[in-house]
């Protein structure tokens, strides 16, 4: 036995020469004290074929298992659910190695045919397999419909005894399966059923507590011939899914209308490499009158993450780019159009996810974005032309988790509010001058997950001794859109704190104004994003009890029925991205506790030319009776247009998400 667990121990280490050698040691003793014919003889068969099949002797492999399950057969029966493993090894090696579709499907019907009949888990992993060959005959119809099983069986297991913290993760170990059902349904020309998928996969736990909120009238099912009929005339909504695979899905709605197109990463990372060295480790090192910091755990959780039935060949450099593209952004030097490597790269996303849409796109001005994985994290309206022009130059841009998030925030109504605007700034972090820490601090997981359970950042945050550098650029930030703005109710000073904004909850102030503007420092910790918060006054005055950071569950418990919601604040657009869910952060936090619309920052933003940018946007919004979206947009033109701020590093942060 102990060499039996030896050999199964080094095969989960992926030392396969050491798996055998135990794993013989261990079918020679059985056999010389059990017989040929014992259970741990057919174990050991089994893990033999397992580290020969890794160490692809598949002739041999086989051998070992067909041994494995005559042992088996024998003491068990044939219809015992203690061959279907074995029965499913040996249909692997028939796909993997022989190229047999028709003999790996005859071990796979086998063994579900025994799963069936005691319906678990198990049965899944059946389905998905068998859709994959019928997939690779090209027999999409079979390889729908024993997906479509898959997918209805997940849903079960997901609504029944899973804790609702837990439901987030089961779903990201899922995933492949709903990504792999979009793709076909798209190879097969069945748009609106890869909708549906798309729909179905993504934001699901967002929309489950956007049903929540909503009381008696849950969620229905999405349909995209119905949806579409309401998009307006002058927009397309832009679908993403599949990031994480080396071709990336993307579907296209317009009134009335719908298609999908599959792009390649593979041309478009040979592309950049071939033009510009990667440089993962650039960061900009320049944090004067920046708001806000990010706390970056020192672990790596893979927990839940499952095998990818399409593993990426390309999805590595793909995320290198991304992420060196981000790390351009977030310099005015390296961020603006004449810069090589971001001009580069800004195009070739142009190339890979905008261009291929032109002709589904057609003379739509407005493009609504669904995005993807770490499409998330970038904001589109930078990309650059052909013609030289940053993509909002040619279209107005906005973004949302899902088709259906947006369904369900167009069934929102609220009543004319008596008050428009209410804008926080100019918050008191400290009385006298003190040195700034660096805004990138890295903690242990013991650290986070004690702050987590106390509800509190300030322990973790008084472990590093952070200061919060006074943003004075934040009151001049305010003061002038009151100026704009006329009726706008400001909070300045002290009075920006926690206890305060929970006072106009909870009488109900917050419901009286139809925008609320934060502008402050923010915290954004994607590892733990129950943690990230809008950072208020940190200066006590004897009354105020609380500690200063507003967090995610805190934000939910607001009571507010806002239009727009604005964080002039660093980063608040980010947190835990997690493929299908989107990003677990902020922006959530704040559409589920009542706001139809919401703009954040997705890198640390610069105070002078934020204050500029945020008063011009109130301007032409009050000014010109056009929405807050439409404004927002405006002064990224505006900001491209007169030069000082042309860069993209200046305007390219605030995304607006919501209807």
């Amino acid at each position: 036995q102990s060499q039996y667990n030896l050999g199964s121990l080094y095969i989960n280490k992926k030392d396969y020469l050491k798996a055998l050698e135990y794993l013989d040691q261990s079918l020679s003793a059985y056999q010389k004290l059990k017989g040929e014919n014992h259970k741990m003889v057919a174990f050991a068969y089994n893990g033999i074929g397992v580290a020969q099949q890794k160490m692809k002797q598949y002739d041999k492999a086989l051998e070992n298992f067909n041994k494995s399950l005559a042992i088996r057969e024998q003491l068990y029966g044939k219809e015992s659910k203690m061959v279907t493993s074995v029965l499913n090894n040996i249909a692997n090696i028939y796909v993997e190695y022989f190229k047999d579709s028709k003999k790996a499907l005859e071990y796979y019907l086998r063994s579900l045919a025994i799963n069936e009949k005691s319906w678990g888990v198990d049965v899944t992993t059946n389905y998905v397999n068998i859709a994959h060959i019928y997939y690779k005959t090209g027999d999409y119809d079979k390889a729908i419909e024993y997906l479509n099983k898959t997918i209805a069986a997940y849903e079960k297991i997901r609504g029944g005894n899973i804790p609702d913290v837990n439901k987030i993760e089961y779903f990201s170990a899922i995933l492949d399966v709903y990504q792999y059902l979009i793709r076909i349904y798209v190879l097969a020309g069945q748009i609106d059923k890869a909708y549906e998928i798309r729909e179905l996969s993504s934001a699901k736990y967002f929309l489950e507590k956007m049903g929540e909120k909503a009381g008696p009238s849950q969620p229905k099912a999405f349909d995209i011939n119905a949806y579409s009929k309401t998009i307006p005339d002058e927009s397309a909504i832009v679908s993403f899914a599949n990031t994480d695979w080396d071709n990336i899905m993307i579907l296209v709605t317009t009134k009335g209308y719908y298609g999908g197109v599959e792009v390649s990463k593979k041309d478009f990372v040979e592309r950049v490499k071939s033009k510009i060295k990667i440089n993962p480790n650039y960061a900009d090192s320049d944090n004067t009158n920046k708001r806000g910091f990010k706390v970056v755990a020192s672990v790596y959780d893979d927990k839940g993450k499952s095998p990818n039935i399409n593993a990426s060949e390309y999805n590595d450099d793909f995320n290198n780019i991304i992420n060196y593209y981000r790390s351009l952004l977030q310099s005015p030097s390296t961020s603006s159009i004449n810069s090589p490597d971001f001009a580069i790269i800004g195009k070739e996303l142009y190339n890979l996810l905008v261009e291929p849409l032109k002709k589904l796109i057609g003379d739509k001005k407005e493009l609504l974005i669904c995005p993807d994985g770490l499409l998330n994290l970038i904001p589109f309206e930078a990309f650059i032309s052909d013609k030289n022009r940053y993509l909002v130059e040619d279209y107005d841009i906005s973004y949302s988790q899902s088709l259906s998030v947006l369904s369900q925030l167009a069934q929102r109504t609220y009543s004319p509010k008596k008050n428009t605007l209410l804008a926080f700034g100019g918050a008191i972090y400290h009385d006298d001058k003190v040195s700034y820490t660096p805004t990138s601090v890295t903690v242990n997981e013991f650290d986070l997950k004690s702050s987590i359970l106390k509800g509190s950042n300030s322990d973790l945050i008084s472990k590093f001794n952070i200061q919060w550098e006074n943003l004075p650029g934040t009151q001049e930030e305010v003061k002038a859109i009151k100026k704009i703005a006329g009726k706008a109710t400001l909070v300045t000073g002290k009075k920006v704190n926690e206890d305060y904004i929970k006072q106009m909850s909870q009488n109900g102030e917050l419901k009286n104004y139809s925008a609320i503007h934060f502008a402050t420092h923010g915290i954004v910790i994607p590892e733990f994003p129950e943690l990230s918060s809008i950072v208020l006054s940190q200066v006590k005055d004897g009354k105020n009890l609380e500690d200063g950071y507003l967090t995610m569950q805190e934000i939910l418990n607001l009571n507010l029925e806002c239009d727009y919601i604005n964080l002039s604040a660093c980063e608040t657009g980010l947190g835990k991205v997690i493929v299908g869910e989107g990003i677990i952060g902020l922006t959530q936090s704040f559409l589920l506790s009542g706001a139809n619309g919401i703009s954040v920052s997705l890198w640390k933003i610069a105070d002078e030319s934020t204050a500029q940018f945020m008063a011009g946007m109130y301007g032409k919004s009050l000014q010109e009776i056009i929405s807050y979206k439409k404004s927002l947009t405006a002064m990224k033109r505006q900001f491209i247009k007169e030069g000082k701020y042309r860069s993209a590093f200046y305007w390219a942060p605030f995304v607006y998400y919501g209807k």
